[in-house]
């Protein structure tokens, strides 16, 4: 996964949903050719991610990564593993959202497969695979 590329002292911990937010692609990314994932509030609905333990020192190489704090915000949130409540977990979320920009094939196989192999939920896998990659 790429987090270990990124932040070479992080560790995998769970996953966890977190409520009243959604998956959007609304940031164009050159190095993927289309648009990247993030979260938005949006009430009824449930992202599903991965939970790293990561030290400072990842935390700045993660920030510098995600292009915080110009493009985007961290955010403190609470979310649900399958048998607890994780109170300080960080998550990105773009300083100025804006419309659906398709995300290439290939970045949505890497998401699609990456939620194959934590098992994340099927419903949620599915939402995932109706999501429309940009075309040619």
């Amino acid at each position: 996964m790429q987090m270990q590329t990124r932040c070479k002292s992080s560790t995998f911990y769970t996953v966890a949903s977190l409520s009243d937010f959604e998956l959007s692609f609304s940031h164009y990314s050159s190095g993927w050719g289309g648009g990247v994932a993030d979260i938005r509030p949006k009430q009824n609905k449930i992202v599903w991610g991965a939970i790293y333990k990561i030290t400072d020192q990842d935390l700045e190489e993660l920030d510098r990564y995600e292009g915080f704090p110009d493009i985007y915000i961290r955010n403190q949130f609470k979310v649900e593993t399958t048998d607890s409540t994780l109170e300080t977990v960080f998550a990105y979320q773009l300083r100025v959202p804006k419309e659906f920009t398709p995300p290439s094939t290939r970045y949505l196989d890497v998401l699609v497969r990456s939620a194959v192999e934590l098992g994340f939920p099927n419903e949620y896998l599915a939402q995932l695979n109706s999501i429309q990659a940009m075309t040619g």
